[in-house]
């Protein structure tokens, strides 16, 4: 499958003209492997040592999570040699220093290529009620500039910015030789990257010269003309300048936690699935969908409180009740040993599935109800102001506290407990990970396979 995502994504022609849209492939392809991923479950869930009371050590719990785990992200890894690879194909169209000198001459020689009077300052006539158009007045000067490289002047040093095109387009009119040679610089990117120009650079030359004799022109008396391809042309480079310079998404820090939390919580679906009955395992799945939703409705119908933290996070503080619920029944079926309780093995899988995220969303919460990770910007700010400066006026009160050590104070104050928060947000994270793999997936083994052989009421 990895190997077949590759190929595809190495002869796949490049249409460098449309918005690539990546993740619609990745999804077709996350399709394929997710079919490939359920016969691989149906393979898996069969075979079944738990419930037929099989000898297991506890240690192997380690060695079945670390196996379901790497096989599921196989699966679940299987777009990724297509969309990089394409990605790839697209950066290495032209080298960096090309595509940074063809936008320098594109966006120099789009002036005199008269085929879109947005370019140019306009003025409306409310006698002739129309529009003219100043043709010696340009009004944007990087037109062919992709926006997310437009200002990273450190980065791209020899990109020539708004500032210094508009400089070389000067207040006098340039050259005919001048303008010829830009026309024809045009014309050769044009024809490079698999455009056609349906015209010639005298005719252009011809066109621009008797527009800016003419200039201001109305609106009406212009035919507007495609002949470069203007639009499709700014796509291209667009798109190959996101593949150069942009970090893809499949490598970004977002998507490649949502990737692991994936292949995680399917790994657990499925160890679990093998541990219980399937009767409460639905149950477990219903719940887990229908709860949260229960809850977003009662924190939304709570009376009003004077305490604002309190009311904006009583959702987070109602699914935190429903953890230490989970955690309560299933320390009281630790003992049990008389009778299987469907009820407590409902709350015991809850648990277990809740384990892994539960610290980070009691850090959240921890910072949106207390102030154990320091004041925001907005409190700190509104506090200073109510204290310090009630007598004064808004305005001057502003201006004033926005100079003082005092505000400076404060801003690093802000940054530093917010820095705090996010060492204990991931610290949590992967500490819960940690613990859970190591503690809490073999006993939570140990308690499931125990329930399994409790004697059930007929």
């Amino acid at each position: 499958m990895l190997l077949f995502s590759a190929v595809v994504g190495l002869i796949i022609p490049l249409n460098l003209s449309q918005t690539q849209d990546l993740g619609l492939w990745y999804t077709m392809f996350t399709i394929l492997s997710i079919v490939a991923l359920c016969f691989w479950i149906y393979r898996n869930v069969i075979f079944n040592i738990e419930k037929k009371f099989g000898l297991r050590k506890w240690t192997d719990e380690y060695k079945v999570f670390f196996l379901n785990f790497v096989c599921v992200l196989m699966f679940m890894s299987f777009p990724l040699p297509f969309t990089s690879i394409y990605n790839s194909r697209i950066a290495k169209v032209v080298t960096d220093v090309e595509l940074i000198e063809d936008i320098n001459y594109l966006n120099q020689s789009s002036p005199f290529i008269v085929n879109d009077l947005n370019n140019y300052e306009s003025h409306f006539d409310s006698i002739s009620e129309s529009y003219f158009y100043d043709i010696k007045k340009l009004q944007r000067y990087d037109d062919y500039t992709p926006w997310h490289i437009k200002y990273d002047t450190l980065k791209f040093q020899n990109l020539l910015s708004s500032f210094e095109l508009e400089k070389l387009y000067g207040t006098k009119k340039k050259s005919d030789a001048e303008i010829l040679k830009l026309v024809n610089k045009h014309i050769f990117i044009l024809n490079k990257y698999g455009f056609k120009f349906n015209s010639t650079s005298e005719f252009e030359l011809k066109t621009y010269n008797e527009l800016y004799e003419k200039s201001p022109i109305s609106i009406n008396s212009f035919n507007y003309r495609n002949i470069g391809s203007k639009y499709e042309l700014s796509r291209c480079i667009e798109n190959i300048a996101d593949a150069k310079f942009n970090t893809l998404f499949i490598w970004k820090v977002e998507f490649l936690h949502f990737l692991f939390y994936a292949s995680f919580y399917i790994t657990l679906l499925v160890m679990l699935f093998k541990m219980v009955n399937w009767r409460q395992y639905l149950i477990t799945l219903l719940a887990l969908i229908i709860i949260p939703i229960v809850l977003f409705i009662i924190s939304q119908v709570l009376p009003y409180s004077t305490n604002y933290r309190f009311r904006e996070n009583s959702y987070t503080i109602l699914l935190s009740v429903i953890f230490f619920t989970s955690l309560l029944f299933t320390i009281l079926s630790i003992n049990e040993d008389s009778r299987f309780s469907a009820f407590k093995n409902i709350c015991s899988q809850i648990f277990y599935l809740s384990v892994p995220v539960f610290p980070m969303l009691f850090v959240y919460v921890l910072k949106s109800v207390t102030n154990i990770f320091g004041s925001s910007y907005s409190d700190v700010y509104s506090e200073a102001v109510s204290m310090k400066y009630e007598a004064e006026a808004w305005n001057n009160t502003a201006s004033s506290y926005y100079n003082t050590a005092e505000y400076i104070y404060t801003q690093l104050l802000a940054d530093y407990w917010r820095h705090q928060y996010e060492l204990w947000f991931w610290a949590m994270m992967y500490g819960a990970l940690v613990v859970f793999i190591l503690m809490i997936l073999p006993l939570m083994k140990q308690l499931f396979v125990k329930q399994l052989a409790l004697p059930r009421n007929s």
